[in-house]
């Protein structure tokens, strides 16, 4: 029986035992003894019906629909039911005040609908989708905050993390935990973002989709171009792959980052007494312990802007994503695409010159953060220095190399066309690896991957110092010159 139709029946009868009572007390030749009968019976009868039906709340009905409501997702789109995170987006608030700290309800969760099965076999199984929340938070400084609230109302990310102690010495890692311990309760999983990042309006949904294939991952949306794990993900988008295991030999690049809630609660407890200021580097040493480093989005939908540094990067110059990628064509790549697990070793540039990251340089005496010029690192490669200079001697495009030279040197141009050289070989053997590319993945979407993945190769070789220098121009002639490089590297076999 339903509880609205119990609560009418119940007060349906009371109306009609008051109407039992004033007809029997009406009734001028009934006796006293008969009508006070009357009354003691039909206030028990009515008193042992209520308390029958109110019995029955307490049991809810076969069909479910008094039972408490199921823990279910809300579908994306509208606000499910309040989880925690620190400050509300949009709250006027000053950090040193502490109760900025304290934990409020914020307006969203994001709920999480697979992508369709793919047949991909670096991937676990699905979880049911209704298990699975993603709460999340934005990391600032009291002097980036409406910065940081445009952010987060723009994406609808749940609130914000202030640095607990702004007036301090700067301490990317205490902002992080503090963001780390905004995991709503009932949530799967935990987004954090920083405050001088872009990204596109469909974020929340491209980062559920790749919680639901990769449940029990670290997942990382942004990569530096200048870095090994920015190589790592050009390496990977020529390759043909979307996901690529980040090195364990550098920073995490920490610009956006999703966990599952238990590996936050991890890295919380693990990194709570650390020494070290930056929280790039503490998530590299928690996945190293770990025994698992993260996984890279190879198209990057976080973006870094500005260049200014309240964690000391300002020399590094102008840092963006190695390999800068739509919402439209990111979402279908990261949901189907194939996950690199091994690169092999990979080919960089720093400050103008190219290098090598070794297989297993981590297990060095210095932890594998030593650099490797490619001279010296040819013999761990197959390759020697005869075959790059016979390729240079044979493919290099003399109109497009003395543009770059006029532009950036002659010492710059012959640097970037041998670390070119050495990509395309290694992406053309990691393709390999992989094997033909699912039926699923939009050709046209990978394509444009690779293309942006190598505009950004030369901007990111460049000293930080003349990387403004580079206009459209010098950007293009820099692609159609690592591009000639890259087709030859192909070739070297």
């Amino acid at each position: 029986m339903r509880r609205t139709l119990r609560y009418l029946l119940l007060a349906t009868g009371v109306a009609l035992s008051a109407l039992a009572v004033t007809a029997v007390h009406g009734a001028a030749t009934l006796p006293l003894a008969v009508a006070v009968y009357a009354d003691v019976v039909l206030g028990l009868c009515w008193l042992t019906a209520a308390a029958l039906l109110l019995r029955r709340r307490r049991a809810p009905d076969t069909d479910g629909e008094d039972s408490p409501a199921p823990a279910t997702i809300a579908p994306c789109g509208t606000p499910p039911r309040a989880n925690l995170s620190l400050v509300p987006t949009g709250a006027p608030t000053t950090a040193a005040d502490p109760a900025n700290l304290a934990v409020r309800p914020a307006p969203f969760a994001h709920a999480l609908r697979p992508w369709p099965a793919t047949t991909s076999a670096e991937e676990r199984s699905v979880p049911d989708a209704t298990s699975l929340l993603v709460s999340s938070s934005v990391m600032t400084h009291p002097v980036r905050l409406a910065q940081a609230q445009h952010l987060a109302a723009r994406l609808r990310l749940d609130g914000l993390a202030i640095d607990p102690d702004p007036e301090g010495p700067p301490s990317a890692l205490r902002t992080a935990l503090v963001a780390w311990s905004a995991v709503a309760p009932g949530a799967s999983h935990h987004l954090v973002v920083q405050d001088d990042v872009d990204a596109p309006g469909e974020l929340l949904e491209i980062v559920a989709q790749a919680v639901a294939r990769f449940p029990d991952e670290a997942l990382v949306f942004y990569t530096n171009w200048h870095a090994r794990n920015g190589a790592a993900a050009r390496l990977a988008a020529l390759a043909g792959a979307s996901w690529v295991r980040a090195v364990p030999d550098e920073f995490t690049p920490s610009l956006g980052v999703c966990l599952p809630a238990g590996t936050a609660a991890g890295f919380r407890e693990d990194a709570r007494e650390s020494a070290e200021r930056h929280d790039d580097e503490r998530l590299s040493v928690f996945f190293r312990q770990r025994g698992r480093m993260s996984l890279l989005a190879v198209p990057n939908i976080v973006e870094h802007i500005g260049t200014s540094s309240i964690n000391g990067h300002a020399a590094q110059g102008i840092r963006r994503a190695a390999c800068p990628t739509s919402a439209a064509d990111a979402a279908p790549l990261l949901s189907r695409g194939r996950v690199l697990e091994e690169p092999g070793w990979i080919p960089y540039m720093r400050y103008g010159e190219g290098y090598v990251r070794l297989v297993g340089q981590e297990h060095g005496p210095d932890g594998g953060r030593g650099h490797h010029r490619w001279r010296d690192a040819l013999p761990s490669t197959g390759l020697t220095e005869e075959t790059v200079l016979a390729a240079r001697e044979a493919h290099l495009p003399l109109g497009l190399a003395a543009e770059v030279a006029r532009a950036f040197g002659g010492a710059f141009a012959e640097e970037l066309w041998t670390h070119c050289l050495l990509l395309g070989r290694q992406a053309a053997h990691a393709s390999r690896r992989l094997g033909p590319a699912l039926e699923e993945i939009p050709l046209d979407a990978l394509d444009r991957l690779r293309r942006s993945a190598v505009a950004t190769a030369g901007l990111a070789g460049l000293p930080p110092e003349r990387r403004p220098e580079a206009g459209p121009d010098e950007v293009r002639t820099m692609a159609a010159f690592a591009w000639t490089a890259i087709h030859a590297g192909e070739r070297l076999g």
